[in-house]
């Protein structure tokens, strides 16, 4: 696109377009090659529009909305507001890092970077977070569907709800600082050698994955 302020918001809708070319719906997107790109907002709320983000280098705004599908693919990622797919999923593979204020999917949210930070994330299925070099921080999450957290180091977690359904947390070791609301709960110990995975106050051994008592009484 040109004729853009840098950081000018973009929106995408019927009256901006006019009539949409393909089966009523079209999609903000956005692709920059050798480079990253910056945005305040991104909004495509007409029925049937999505929001497709690539860069090479960091992607960065405030807010990312969508009426179906967010797909974000960046060398890192960073939204400091919310990301929302009202009819559909979100999808970010944030490189070296993402960090997003909020994560609100109707159906599936999956984010994938090498350290990840995620404030709040609603989903009507499932969540899966998976950082893959480093730490994984969640504050908060909802979600309709299966639960998946994969941390390459640690995990910190506040108060996650999947009621009826599954949580996986996988990580060298974990702060559970809320409680963790499920049907089954899975803990894998990633931490390497002959260290234990170590549950309650006062459980013998240094290293590895350990939760204290209060953690432990937190699974629910």
């Amino acid at each position: 696109a040109t004729g853009f302020a840098a950081g000018e918001a973009m929106v995408a809708g019927n009256a901006a377009r006019g009539a949409d070319p393909v089966n009523g719906a079209s999609t903000v997107d956005i692709a920059v090659s050798g480079g990253g790109l910056t945005f305040t907002d991104i909004t495509a709320t007409n029925a049937g529009h999505d929001v497709t983000l690539n860069a090479s280098g960091a992607i960065g705004g405030n807010n990312i909305t969508a009426a179906r599908t967010v797909l974000v693919n960046g060398g890192s990622v960073a939204v400091t507001g919310a990301t929302t797919a009202t009819a559909n999923s979100v999808t970010v593979n944030g490189g070296s890092s993402a960090s997003l204020g909020s994560l609100s999917a109707a159906t599936s949210g999956a984010v994938t970077a090498g350290t990840i930070n995620v404030g709040t994330a609603t989903t009507g299925s499932t969540l899966n977070l998976n950082a893959t070099g480093s730490t994984l921080t969640l504050g908060s999450a909802t979600s309709g569907g299966d639960v998946t957290l994969a941390a390459q180091t640690r995990a910190t977690l506040g108060p996650i709800t999947a009621t009826g359904r599954n949580v996986t947390l996988s990580a060298m070791d974990a702060d559970v600082n809320g409680n963790i609301a499920a049907a089954q709960i899975n803990v894998i110990d990633r931490a390497a050698g002959a260290n234990p995975l170590r549950l309650g106050d006062g459980a013998p051994g240094s290293g590895g994955f350990a939760l204290s008592q209060a953690e432990f009484n937190r699974l629910n």
